[in-house]
């Protein structure tokens, strides 16, 4: 199976050989977090190491791929930290501790599941009205 075509082109299946490989990790997440839970590391601590692997393995890609995507304009940089790095532990931080009180079914249908809570949680609490109205605000 050829990923990078002849012409120096990334093939079709290369998204799917990336897509399965991502869902075999995340699906393997569970086992981990349980069997480092039995060995007294905590949920925060994982999410921290695991944080850390991603920046680390990211970086180097990056670094030799393209080292124009690794500059952050000073601009963005509220946003980035907002969106990237707090709703990225905040969102592990959660799953983890689901995993652990949960069985792992429950932890992967609240993971499934999320968006449909932040839709109806931002329709009640912020008031952004719901999708599913013609006419609403986050329909436009």
């Amino acid at each position: 199976m050829r990923l990078i075509t002849k012409d120096g082109r990334v093939s079709n299946r290369f998204g799917i050989v990336c897509i399965l490989a991502a869902a075999v990790m995340w699906g393997h997440i569970g086992l981990f977090v349980r069997y480092f839970e039995k060995l007294g590391v905590g949920s925060i601590s994982l999410v921290f190491v695991r944080a850390l692997i991603t920046v680390i393995v990211m970086g180097i890609f990056l670094f030799i791929k393209d080292r124009k995507l690794l500059y952050v304009n000073l601009r963005h940089l509220p946003v980035f930290l907002g969106t990237g790095i707090v709703s990225f532990a905040f969102f592990n931080i959660c799953y983890m501790f689901s995993i652990v009180e949960n069985s792992l079914s429950v932890a992967a249908v609240l993971l499934y599941t999320s968006p449909i809570w932040v839709v109806t949680l931002s329709a009640i609490f912020l008031r952004t009205g719901s999708p599913f109205k013609k006419g609403s605000r986050s329909s436009r």
